[in-house]
């Protein structure tokens, strides 16, 4: 895939995310092969779709189903399931005062019939202990026969609007965490990456935060000193960058949340609470020479994320990661519709 598919494929042409996968050639992932080894430890599958709004209903009680079905799979972690909001315009650097314009440019579909051509986009991940588990589980022809059939374009010239034969692209892939960190705790190892992603993702429903996931792609060649940097960047970046610090107008040290995590931002500050979870997922399989990757990351808030990217730290730190991208990032904000987190009972 060249750069300008990418693009066109990841946002940059009419708002898609997609990662390249195609409808019409009924993409799978790729599985493991003499060239490409079976990858180790923890994998997700994740997908993007784009859901008409007539069949938006069906695909979200069709998620709570794969919910029930998945909890009795050997090796199963957790799922979610997230839809898009916005797009970060920080993170295609546009001036500081357009900070968080396009951040809920999605968010006012009403989901009604009146405009079937706008789809939702929503994305999932769904995790288990290893790679084998996640192919017995037979969550890709799940996927293959509850989901495809209802990503059509529909034609608004009818009424009601009807279903076109006009498949609509969705991406699915195994992707493996890297690396993963909180406020407090880096996760690291194979063993602690599992346990991460089965327990210890935040409570993202519940807490009503925000996600991000950056997409972009680096040349596989370079993935293991792009690797290095990620690591080292993703502890930093997460586990103590936040604003107000000392020294910085504002600060307020008389709340000792306030002192460890940041103070609230806003549009007319450059506050930031720091990151509640982030996480680093590489496609187990290259496509051709390059790698698509994901920094999916867990905010309170779309301002905090902003402001993010006005602290130097942060900028030396994506400076170095970024020195790797073949393509411009995109990074879409989500909510969580659905989270099934925790491991299940023996």
């Amino acid at each position: 895939m060249d750069r300008r598919q990418f693009l066109e494929l990841s946002g940059a042409a009419g708002g898609t995310l997609l990662l390249g996968s195609s409808a019409a050639a009924e993409a799978t992932p790729a599985v493991a092969t003499t060239n490409h080894p079976k990858p180790v430890g923890a994998v997700t599958y994740y997908t993007e779709i784009r859901v008409p709004p007539p069949e938006k209903a069906a695909v979200l009680a069709k998620m709570d189903e794969l919910i029930a079905l998945m909890q009795g799979k050997a090796g199963y972690l957790s799922l979610s399931f997230k839809q898009t909001i916005g797009e970060s315009t920080m993170g295609r650097a546009y001036p500081n005062p357009k900070k968080a314009i396009l951040a809920e440019a999605l968010a006012t579909l009403d989901g009604t019939l009146s405009s079937p051509k706008v789809p939702y986009f929503y994305v999932m991940f769904l995790r288990f202990d290893n790679y084998d588990n996640l192919l017995a589980s037979g969550v890709q022809a799940w996927f293959k026969a509850n989901i495809v059939p209802s990503l059509f374009a529909y034609n608004a010239a009818t009424t009601p609007p009807t279903k076109t034969s006009i498949a609509l692209d969705f991406h699915e892939g195994v992707y493996t965490t890297v690396a993963a960190a909180d406020r407090v705790n880096g996760y690291m190892t194979a063993e602690e990456i599992s346990t991460y992603l089965a327990s210890k993702q935040s409570d993202e429903v519940a807490g009503q935060y925000v996600s991000v996931n950056n997409h972009y792609m680096i040349m596989d060649v370079n993935r293991e000193a792009h690797y290095n940097l990620l690591r080292e960047n993703l502890n930093g970046n997460t586990r103590s960058i936040f604003r107000p610090i000392p020294g910085d107008a504002g600060y307020d040290d008389s709340d000792p949340d306030y002192v460890a995590n940041g103070q609230p931002a806003a549009a007319d500050n450059t506050f930031f609470r720091k990151a509640v979870t982030r996480e680093i997922l590489q496609n187990a399989f290259p496509e051709g020479e390059k790698r698509n990757y994901l920094m999916h990351g867990v905010w309170e808030t779309i301002m905090d994320h902003e402001n993010s990217h006005l602290d130097p730290r942060f900028s030396a730190g994506a400076s170095q990661v970024g020195s790797y991208f073949i393509a411009h990032p995109v990074e879409p904000f989500y909510i969580t519709l659905k989270q099934d987190r925790f491991i299940k009972s023996a």
